[in-house]
């Protein structure tokens, strides 16, 4: 009988962890420690986040108003000081909510707190100094058209995102223009250089609105890159044609629109009223209502992926409720996690289970594979469209040569026939001293795993008989614990692994229009920062990433001779 289990969230809880490790790793201070320490943060983060109406409050104005108390805001600061003094772990400060920035001259109600705020300050800029040599591409923080590797003919396009920040931390009073001025006439590194310049610039409000230069290439672009940019062309023309609509009804003129750019327009309509009175939106949305359930009947896919947006970002708002969403059929995948809780959408679709049972039961398939399928991609995490695909691995068995990897794709194929499933992506597996190791090749193809892909190892829901999985976790996950200071690719190897599940949790393609399909946008605090349409600067955003971070992010440490 096949179960599933997600490795990283056995991290969440001594508990979950049970359910996976073996009795010497549990046994370990150490890694109960991390774990323990771990879960306190994520439950002191959850019940800040649960005492406020709404994320862009700043924290003193939750203070004032009595939502929060000293006590729960202190020790949150307390658990994030801690969290930030790892090296590890200091990209949070990319992601943190700029509410829980507060000002250097609030004066904090009681002196536990302004104890706490003041440790907690220290820690946050001595984590963002850190990563002011920290190159990242650009378009990972913006619309993420990022090519494909085998198609770049240059480096993409890179910023330090962290010195993109330096208006907040001026804002905040926490550096000033001074300190940002000495800090570009003291850099040598160009790239760091640029990036404080657009920050200076965002401050000095002469900040060219002109979005990043595209990267050149001349080589032919992919069928599926050619399709993404189709649609990204469209997405921008319904966007700018339903700003118009938007503007009639408010209005209270005809509007005389396409299904989709109706469906756009009443919905911005309907949510820029909700930001300043909640009741005023739910009395225009009821007026439009029977508009948006005729469209419903639509055959074409765009108006329903329209309206299905629409109709998550009411819910998420307050005007309308689960049991509407229930009636249309609208699932709501949780974005924040657990992760485990979106495979049901994934195996109603597709018998993964039955795929297992499959490879079992098919001989040669089963002496080349293991009986194990990883499920992980954007429908796990949750913001996958009806017509995303499902990204699936297998772990081939150590031993198996790979003169015959095109039969083994055969039978993949076979094994695995659904329209959602274009490929299989194989993690071919070596043997060393007991333990297992993924294999990698000098130049892989897409259907390669790499060993740095702990989105996948780790992010992805295996699927199998529980002895076979616990199995692999242990000699082929445990390594990855390791407290090494190994390298691959040129680059500290567990940095590697920890940005690999950052990138997947938390950018690709969340940031880039996944959080938008069930969230209207709380409004960026800092909207003319460097490219400041980007999700990146939102309020709602911050917070999601803040807590997809703090639970997705996390690889515990093991002492080298326990592996």
């Amino acid at each position: 009988m096949s179960v599933s289990l997600v490795p990283v969230e056995s991290f969440f809880s001594l508990a979950k962890a049970a359910e996976l490790w073996d009795e010497t790793t549990l046994g370990n201070k150490t890694f109960r420690e991390q774990i323990t320490e771990r879960a306190e943060l994520n439950r002191r983060l959850q019940n800040v986040l649960d005492s406020l109406p709404r994320p862009d409050i700043p924290l003193e104005t939750a203070i004032d108003q009595g939502h929060l108390t000293e006590e729960q805001a202190a020790g949150l600061y307390s658990s994030l000081s801690g969290l930030l003094s790892e090296r590890d772990y200091r990209r949070l400060v990319l992601y943190f909510p700029f509410e829980l920035m507060p000002k250097k001259a609030w004066r904090a109600p009681g002196e536990k707190l302004k104890q706490a705020v003041e440790q907690f300050r220290h820690a946050y800029m001595e984590a963002w100094k850190s990563l002011l040599s920290a190159h990242d591409v650009r378009a990972n923080f913006t619309d993420g058209d990022v090519l494909e590797i085998e198609l770049r003919e240059s480096d993409l396009p890179r910023v330090v995102k962290a010195a993109h920040l330096i208006p907040v931390l001026i804002e905040k009073g926490w550096m000033t223009v001074e300190d940002a001025e000495r800090l570009a006439k003291e850099i040598k590194d160009q790239t760091l250089r640029d990036s404080v310049a657009d920050a200076l610039s965002a401050v000095r409000g002469t900040l060219k609105p002109e979005q990043p230069e595209a990267v050149k290439n001349t080589a032919p672009i992919t069928e599926k890159r050619a399709a993404w940019l189709k649609k990204r062309e469209r997405e921008e023309a319904v966007d700018a044609l339903s700003e118009h609509v938007s503007k009639l009804i408010i209005q209270g003129k005809r509007a005389d629109a396409s299904q989709e750019v109706l469906t756009e327009g009443i919905r911005k309509t309907v949510e820029s009223i909700a930001a300043v009175d909640l009741e005023k939106a739910r009395a225009l949305y009821a007026q439009h209502r029977a508009t948006l359930l005729k469209l419903w009947e639509s055959d074409s896919s765009d108006v329903k992926d329209a309206l299905v947006k629409t109709f998550r970002r009411f819910c998420h708002l307050g005007i309308v409720d689960e049991k509407q969403l229930a009636e249309l059929n609208i699932a709501r995948p949780k974005l924040e996690g657990p992760f485990s809780e979106n495979l049901n959408f994934i195996t109603n679709l597709v018998d993964m289970h039955g795929m297992v049972s499959s490879i079992e039961s098919t001989r040669e398939l089963s002496n080349l594979i293991y009986p194990v399928v990883l499920v992980y991609g954007s429908r796990l995490n949750g913001y996958g469209t009806r017509n995303s695909d499902i990204d699936v691995a297998v772990f081939v068995r150590p031993g198996t040569p790979f003169v015959i990897r095109q039969r083994l794709q055969e039978l993949l194929a076979r094994t695995f026939s659904h329209v959602l499933i274009p490929n299989v992506v194989e993690f071919w597996l070596e043997e060393r001293n007991g333990l297992l190791r993924v294999r990698d090749f000098e130049s892989p193809d897409v259907s390669l795993g790499e060993s740095y892909w702990t989105h996948a190892l780790f992010g992805a829901a295996w699927i199998g008989p529980k002895p076979v999985i616990r199995e692999l976790c242990l000699r082929l996950l445990l390594p990855y614990l390791s407290d090494t200071s190994g390298t691959l690719h040129g680059q500290n190897a567990r940095r590697l692994y920890l940005e690999s599940l950052e990138s997947a949790s938390l950018q690709y393609r969340l940031m880039h229009n996944g959080y938008e399909r069930f969230f209207a946008r709380y409004g960026a605090p800092y909207p003319d920062s460097v490219d400041g349409k980007s999700a990146f600067w939102d309020s709602g955003y911050r917070w999601l990433a803040t807590k997809l971070f703090l639970s997705k992010v996390f690889l515990p440490k093991l002492p080298a001779p326990l592996i």
